[in-house]
């Protein structure tokens, strides 16, 4: 802080800050100044013009005595009345909201990062007939080049995905923009977002389900229930109403740390059943574990026109598991021990294609067809899996007679694969009679 020339026994007040357009420290006008350091540093003498104290010190200390502040080792002003007192209150207050804006802006200015420069609109020309002629402005070349730079610093900044632009919603929401001239508009912010706009949301979702809830007391609806593992790992369990109007999702529940048995499960279900109204319900639907077994009896106790159904689709799947995975101590192991021999050999046959380049790429020469990976815990995948391998047998055996496979030569690993491609009649039959068997079941 600096001073002026002397008037009297007192000194002017401190200057502003610098580069400050306001009086950041409007409290100097209500103290005198006694004594300043000759070099204009350190602290300053000065008096309160209500009270005549002397007090040294900085203006933290003329803002802690005059707004009577304690806890910065000064005496509070008492002799201020409360007008005066809120008109030195108000000033700063008005200092201090200035500062911030002042503070704020400084901020955005060395946080920004100007666009970068060109433009993939049209085609730049040395001419200048290119974005910033005549036709690009009757066009606004410049003004979408630089919203498109915009938006895409938006979806880099954020971490958002780029599958975030082919949702109808935001093409939506940007056309509505470019269509319309609000001046000054400026989005919805995130607490808006989280509460009133998610709530008015809401109730208009409502309000487009009715149609769907009007059908559930003429034909009645089906509570349909299935858990799964979101990407953070959490259990989730999914129940959902299905009826002649189309499905609705109902709720989902996070059962972390919660042991899914029956009862738990069954609870979860009269909760839904309520909700919807139980006379509405026709038959609760889960897959076929003993869980969801018990908590479907518990169910039908409860509601005697209630039915539990078991999912036929995982019926089907336990049906597959028994005959492409059939326990040692099953009845039907003996029967069934070539399924399980065959998916072995289908399968190895599969990696091994897959894992080798040279192979993969003789193969792809040959085939339009791809070969299929299993999927956990689908059975009917090992199926399919097996089907296609018998579908694309002659690509595999014009991949080993190709000419360039002569380059795997000397490797005895590649060559009983080949053997196995070629002259391996008992795979071609259990892949016949494979297929032959499914066509019985099915």
């Amino acid at each position: 802080m600096s001073s002026s020339s002397q008037k009297g026994k007192y000194f002017m007040r401190p200057t502003k800050s610098v580069g400050v357009d306001f009086d950041d420290k409007p409290l100097w006008n209500h103290v005198k100044v006694i004594l300043i350091a000759p070099d204009g540093g350190g602290n300053i003498a000065w008096s309160c013009n209500y009270g005549n104290k002397i007090v040294t010190g900085s203006y933290n200390r003329v803002k802690a005595h005059l707004l009577r502040l304690s806890g910065h080792g000064v005496q509070i002003c008492k002799e201020s009345s409360g007008d005066i007192y809120a008109t030195l209150k108000m000033e700063h207050e008005q200092a201090e909201r200035k500062r911030t804006v002042v503070q704020v802006d400084a901020r955005n200015k060395a946080d920004y990062i100007s666009l970068p420069e060109g433009t993939d609109l049209i085609q730049q020309k040395k001419r200048k007939s290119s974005s910033s002629g005549a036709i690009g402005k009757s066009f606004g070349i410049y003004e979408r080049n630089t919203a498109d730079k915009l938006a895409a610093r938006m979806f880099y900044a954020s971490g958002l995905s780029f599958n975030f632009a082919n949702s109808p919603y935001f093409k939506k929401y940007s056309k509505f923009l470019a269509e319309n001239s609000i001046p000054g508009y400026i989005p919805p912010s995130y607490n808006r977002l989280r509460t009133t706009l998610l709530a008015q949301e809401k109730t208009h979702i409502d309000r487009k389900l009715q149609p769907i809830k009007g059908t559930w007391k003429k034909k009645g609806l089906s509570i349909c229930s299935d858990g799964w593992t979101d990407t953070k790992r959490r259990p989730l369990i999914n129940i959902m109403a299905s009826s002649s109007g189309g499905p609705m999702f109902l709720n989902s529940i996070n059962s972390s740390g919660i042991v899914k048995d029956g009862e738990y499960i069954a609870n979860l279900f009269i909760e839904a059943i309520e909700n919807v109204g139980s006379n509405n319900v026709v038959q609760v639907i889960t897959d076929n574990a003993s869980n969801m077994k018990l908590a479907g009896t518990i169910v039908e106790q409860k509601y005697p026109h209630i039915f539990w159904t078991p999912c036929v689709v995982h019926c089907l799947n336990l049906a597959l598991k028994s005959m492409c995975q059939p326990s040692e101590k099953s009845p039907h192991f003996t029967s069934c021990k070539w399924i399980l021999e065959l998916l072995s050999e289908v399968s190895n046959l599969k990696n091994f294609v897959v894992n080798h380049d040279l192979a993969h790429a003789l193969f792809q020469k040959y085939s339009d067809l791809c070969l299929l990976k299993v999927g956990e815990t689908r059975f009917a995948s090992h199926t399919i899996m097996i089907t296609r391998i018998r579908k694309v047998k002659s690509s595999l055996e014009k991949m080993v007679m190709d000419d360039e496979w002569k380059n795997y030569k000397g490797d005895k690993g590649i060559e009983a694969k080949t053997r196995e491609i070629m002259v391996n009649h008992d795979l071609a039959h259990a892949l016949l009679k494979f297929e032959s068997s499914l066509k019985v079941y099915t």
